[in-house]
């Protein structure tokens, strides 16, 4: 008897991927490429939102959480597929991610100071977002 690994599940994915010709993954990158991480690296996945107003821009970069700030950290990266909708700019969250955060990636958005941004549509990711202090209560729906 043979003990299923995680390469084989994501072999499994990348066939079924290649057969319904699928561009839902980043720069041509396998399963295995993006869920390793997923699997293999410790922590809990922080997304950092900052929005200004001024340049009409948003930046979300990605971090480890850490419960103690004290403690030693490490760099840990993820690949994460972002879905966001604007007042101007809605989209249809079934077509898939609109960008990936990777690695040393900061993903900047263009974003007028009149329109509201929401992140995470239909909480399609597992991750916890840090939003500034002045929407910090609309928090649990990732908007402002």
């Amino acid at each position: 008897m043979k003990n299923v690994k995680p390469s084989d599940l994501f072999y499994a994915l990348d066939e079924v991927n290649m057969q319904l010709g699928s561009s839902h993954l980043s720069q041509q990158k396998t399963f295995e490429e993006i869920l390793t991480a997923w699997t293999e690296k410790p922590g809990v996945l922080a997304i950092t939102v900052t929005r200004d107003y001024s340049s009409e821009s948003v930046s979300v970069k990605q971090e480890r959480f850490y419960y103690n700030s004290t403690k030693e950290r490490q760099d840990t990266r993820w690949w994460i597929p972002l879905t966001w909708a604007t007042a101007s700019s809605p989209i249809d969250p079934i077509n898939g991610p609109q960008d990936w955060l990777h690695e040393d990636k900061t993903l900047s958005l263009n974003v007028t100071s009149e329109d509201w941004i929401l992140f995470n549509i239909n909480a399609t990711g597992t991750y916890d977002f840090r939003l500034p202090n002045q929407v910090r209560c609309l928090q649990r729906s990732s908007f402002f």
